[in-house]
């Protein structure tokens, strides 16, 4: 061996110990970001350019775990369990797309996560081409292995718009309030057809408010008409949740200003109409526009919702797939 070969390899060796420092810094730093994310999809004072950015630096801190290989994935198995949701769903996201794991082992650890912590299987999942997906996790396969892992499923297809009439009216018939939320949150943005409005309209009658206020959602994104008339109608009897007054605010005028009442002075007050400001449109102004109004460009915005929109009281955490 020669000099420069001698050079290399102590420079490579001194090198190798410092990897799983640097996957670990990608890992955390695209959790963050990934709660960033969300937070900027809806801010005031935040535009598209701005989110484009931040995308970018999701993206490169991607690239580096994918350098990363196979060091990146056992990391990303010793920080499946984490206490950060977050780094959870980074970790889950890895070993998805790098760790070829089996559909049965995927379902095992889904099967088997915190229900309060079932999002961080959401959030990766959605990153997940619809084709591993379906390699993956069949619906078939998924019904099997329990509600939690059907759910998870049964959003991570609605995500792609790819959940058939036939899976989603099974799935709107479940006995389960988790599987029946998750279909219900898809109809905002999946081709509507007769059998789909049908059960979209019966999910909004669901006596579980985790599923009534996400069909209600679903209904203010594709028919926002239906969604105002219902949302009048509640306020006026006294019979308006948080939700039912949030979707009020959003697609409501002048003429619902007394029926918003209750809303001021309180968090819930960011969704009532704010004056349009001088300048580069805003992701706040975006959004508003895209519940009121159809823009093919933003089509993919019609997929996220404010953090926390479904809660009684709105949460200062981020929690993933919302």
């Amino acid at each position: 061996m020669n000099d420069l070969e001698g050079s290399r390899t102590t420079v490579a060796s001194a090198a190798a110990p410092v990897i799983p420092d640097v996957i670990g810094q990608h890992l955390e730093e695209l959790a963050f970001l990934s709660i960033q994310r969300r937070l900027l999809l809806f801010a005031e004072d935040v535009g598209l350019a701005m989110l484009r950015r931040h995308d970018e630096r999701l993206a490169a801190h991607w690239d580096g775990l994918v350098t990363g290989g196979g060091a990146s994935v056992r990391m990303a198995l010793d920080r499946l369990d984490a206490f950060d949701p977050w780094e959870r769903y980074v970790a889950a996201r890895i070993w998805l797309d790098l760790g070829s794991p089996k559909g049965a082992e995927v379902a095992a650890r889904i099967a088997h996560t915190e229900p309060e912590l079932l999002g961080t299987w959401s959030e990766a999942l959605r990153h997940v081409p619809l084709a591993r997906q379906e390699q993956l996790l069949p619906i078939d396969a998924a019904s099997r292995y329990g509600p939690a892992v059907l759910s998870v499923v049964v959003d991570a297809r609605g995500w792609h718009g790819a959940l058939d009439e036939h899976v989603a009216a099974e799935a709107g018939a479940n006995v389960e309030p988790i599987v029946r939320g998750a279909v219900a949150r898809t109809f905002g943005w999946i081709p509507p057809l007769a059998q789909s409005r049908a059960l979209v309209s019966a999910l909004a009658r669901d006596p579980s408010p985790l599923v009534s206020r996400r069909a209600l959602w679903s209904i203010a994104l594709c028919n926002p008409a239906a969604a105002l008339g219902h949302c009048r109608r509640c306020a006026a009897a006294g019979e308006a949740d948080a939700v039912v007054l949030r979707v009020l605010a959003l697609l409501g005028g002048p003429e619902d200003e007394e029926l918003l009442a209750p809303l001021a002075g309180t968090p819930d007050e960011r969704w009532l109409p704010a004056p349009a400001g001088a300048g580069q449109e805003s992701m706040a102004q975006i959004w508003r526009s895209v519940v009121r109004h159809a823009r093919p460009e933003l089509e993919w915005l019609r997929r996220e919702v404010p953090d926390g929109f479904f809660d009684d009281v709105l949460r200062e955490d981020v929690v993933p797939g919302e």
